[in-house]
């Protein structure tokens, strides 16, 4: 299992740009093919083989949000029963509806967040946030006319992914100076959400900053899977291992966060994080590495 792990990790760090929806997709994936190879020598030997696989994963994304709820569902539901055929299927169930939720969620987020892109407005982003690319493709197929600064990054270009869209998109420059028109909506992705706050591609934080400065509010835009009482690793790395720096922005210093469920204030999002149950061995693991979140977590 562990060759398998670290094979697993290498497949999802070669697609590390692709963003913390692709990397949580790929996962599922990988966790639906591993629990059907070999036979466990018992219930807890496959809990542990599952650990085992969740947190090389993690320790590899640890920024990455879906993934940290994904080992989480899968731990959970890897105590269901104590026959093999039956753990391994509701190991894949959970893993297959995980992949097929959170996708769903994404895009539900992103059509929530079209009262945010009105007629001649013109839209700040960051990185290649797939949730907001989504968004802007939305807005373009319901015939509103918007324009697109990106403050293009290591994440991904994502000035050259909406003008492949057909969306006019220029560079953005944070040192500029005033805001660019009258009506200015700034929306950012996340790869994690926390009561620390929003982790996402470094650059994003700069772009917050200026819209701070000009007194307009930023939006994140993302599915609910992306929230975790667990605070990410210190500095908030990445991926262990690859030059992909993140920033940490706290929630205060955001208009609220676009979610499928509507748009949230850091109140709703703290309360929401409250409920959350993690499993025990996954708290064990965080706890020993200082990385713990609150809430008895």
């Amino acid at each position: 299992m562990r060759h398998t792990a670290d094979r697993v990790v290498e497949d999802v760090l070669r697609e590390r740009h692709a963003g913390a929806l692709h990397i949580a997709g790929m996962a599922a994936a990988h966790f639906r093919a591993v629990v059907h190879r070999g036979e466990p020598a018992s219930p807890e030997a496959f809990r542990r083989e599952c650990l085992r696989l969740g947190i090389a994963l993690i320790a590899a994304c640890p920024t990455c949000g879906p993934l940290i709820n994904l080992v989480n569902a899968i731990l959970w539901s890897a105590e269901a029963d104590d026959s093999p055929r039956a753990l391994r299927q509701a190991v894949a169930d959970t893993s297959e509806m995980f992949e097929r939720q959170i996708h769903q969620h994404a895009l539900t987020a992103a059509e929530r967040a079209l009262s945010l892109i009105s007629d001649d407005v013109t839209i700040v982003t960051v990185a290649a946030s797939s949730t907001v690319r989504n968004a802007l493709r939305l807005a373009q197929r319901a015939g509103r006319r918007f324009r697109v600064l990106a403050a293009d990054t290591a994440g991904g270009d994502m000035l050259g992914a909406l003008r492949a869209d057909g969306i006019t998109t220029a560079q953005f420059d944070c040192s500029a100076g005033e805001p660019p028109s009258r009506a200015v909506s700034i929306l950012i992705g996340a790869d994690l959400i926390s009561t620390d706050g929003l982790v996402n591609i470094a650059g994003t934080a700069r772009v917050v900053e200026w819209a701070q400065q000009h007194m307009l509010p930023a939006y994140a835009v993302s599915a609910s899977e992306k929230f975790t009482p667990m605070r990410p690793a210190p500095q908030a790395p990445a991926m262990v291992g690859v030059d992909l720096p993140c920033d940490l922005i706290p929630l205060t210093a955001l208009g609220g966060v676009v979610t499928e469920r509507g748009t949230l204030t850091t109140v709703a999002i703290e309360a929401w994080l409250a409920t959350v149950g993690v499993h025990p061995m996954l708290r064990e693991w965080f706890g020993a590495r200082g990385t713990a979140g609150a809430h008895g977590i």
